[in-house]
């Protein structure tokens, strides 16, 4: 979603949401959409699409911090 100005015919759009939010609102859709929302069928996806080292140690480093 954007804002518009158009005072001179000139259309700058915006972001109508900080891009954090905004991640948070299309993972969520994403995951009710195509995982009927569950969260550890998304994560099953995930593993088994494949996931570099680097990506599960960026990940263990997330729940870490999470106290997960």
């Amino acid at each position: 979603m954007a804002l518009r100005d158009d005072r001179w015919r000139l259309y700058v759009y915006k972001p109508a949401l900080p891009e954090a939010e905004m991640q948070k609102q299309l993972v969520a859709d994403f995951r009710h959409r195509v995982f009927g929302g569950s969260a550890g069928n998304l994560v099953a996806a995930l593993l088994v699409g494949g996931l570099s080292a680097a990506d599960l140690d960026e990940i263990r480093r997330l729940l870490d911090a999470h106290g997960l």
